[in-house]
This record gives structure tokens, sequence and C-alpha cells, in this order.
């Protein structure tokens, strides 16, 4: 057998041995190392306080579902936050917490 030849069989057992480790053992990286997922549970608080505050001004109660137009004039710019992410926010009724469509992307 061929020095190369070796060395590919080699190479092969020992990649095959690292994709079976993450097979058995499962990546090492958590869910608290998403930086993104901070940045999505602020922007959920702050849709919850606009919703909270375009129920206050307009007299509606926790039943009350908010429209993202409802919601506009109360961000800078009138933007509503994404997820940076790339997930989609769910605004829910006021007294109801917004929800991210990423699951570990959660509020409060």
């Amino acid at each position: 057998m061929s020095k190369l030849a070796r060395n590919l069989i080699v190479l092969g057992l020992a990649l095959g041995v690292w994709g079976m480790s993450f097979f058995f053992i499962g990546d090492s990286k958590s869910d608290s190392d998403d930086p993104t997922r901070e940045v999505c549970h602020a922007n959920l608080g702050q849709i919850q306080r606009a919703k909270q505050k375009w129920a206050s001004d307009n007299h509606k109660p926790g039943s009350a579902l908010p429209t993202v137009d409802d919601l506009k004039p109360y961000f800078p710019n009138q933007r509503i936050p994404r997820c940076p992410g790339l997930g989609s926010y769910v605004i829910n009724a006021v007294a109801d917490p917004p929800h991210c469509s990423i699951t570990t992307h959660t509020y409060p």
C-alpha cells in the first residue's frame, strides 16, 4: 500500500471519529452562547412595553390585539425591532408576551 493511500485512510478514519463524536455527544455550543438570543430578548421586551403603552394611551383592555401599525409610533423611526437571528415576532394580545419563532429566544 502506498504512503498516500495509507495517509488518506488515516485521515478518513480521523474524520469519521470526529463526525461520530458530534452524533453521539452533540455540539458543545449551548443556547446561552447564541449572541442573538439576548438582543432578541431585549427586542421582545421593547415590543411588550410598546403594547402596554399603546393600551394605556388608547384605553384598551389586556385582551386587545394591537397591529404593527398601532405600535410603530412607540419605536424610534417607527421601526418595529427585528430578530437578529432571523426569527419572526408574534405580537400577541397586550396581556400576553410577544414571542419569537426561534424557540430559544424567549421573553420574559
